[in-house]
């Protein structure tokens, strides 16, 4: 009985974690204004900009991926496009388990697709959910897109209407884990 009752208190816990999570997202405490690109030096902050044809193509990659969310212990459907170096987008959203730990959130979802398709280097992310604050990655996802994007690249979190903050990798995930790899 005291296995059985560990599990379910695991179980709790996992689920009390990514509800904190989401109310977190929502109350948008992570979020910072990115300065602004140098090649927009004499644009003063909080200026909306048109959104580029790129971030647009990201956009509906994004929301196209987020409607596919298997989202049902939350209830938060989530989606993500990444531009590969190879200028090709992968989407991605994101997968909900019971076992809540095993959830896979749409930034790792479009990266590990990138990956599959031979790719291995994310130039520019946008994810997208249906709230009205911008969304940032979780810290798990910030790790993977460090894993592999430049620090200089562009990550752009999006309000249901598209619009939000963009700030670079080195930004989200200041202080980096990383391993020497192998080979």
């Amino acid at each position: 009985l005291l296995d059985q009752e560990l599990v379910v208190l695991v179980e709790v816990l996992q689920v009390v974690e990514r509800y904190a999570l989401l109310l977190v997202r929502e109350a948008g405490l992570l979020l910072r204004q990115a300065p602004a690109p140098a090649g927009d030096a004499g644009k003063r902050r909080g200026q909306v900009a048109p959104m580029s044809d790129r971030k647009k193509d990201l956009l509906a990659a994004a929301r196209k991926a987020r409607s596919r969310a298997y989202a049902p212990y939350s209830e938060f459907p989530v989606g993500a496009a990444v531009l590969g170096a190879n200028g090709r987008i992968y989407s991605g959203c994101n997968v909900e388990n019971a076992s809540l730990g095993l959830t896979c959130c749409a930034e790792r979802s479009a990266i590990f697709a990138m990956i599959a398709a031979g790719e291995r280097e994310v130039r520019e992310v946008l994810v997208v959910g249906d709230t009205g604050e911008a969304l940032p990655p979780c810290g798990a996802c910030r790790q993977v897109m460090a894993e592999f994007a430049p620090p200089s690249a562009v990550v752009h979190m999006c309000d249901r209407t598209g619009a939000g903050r963009s700030v670079t990798v080195a930004e989200l995930l200041p202080h980096v884990f990383r391993l020497k790899k192998k080979r």
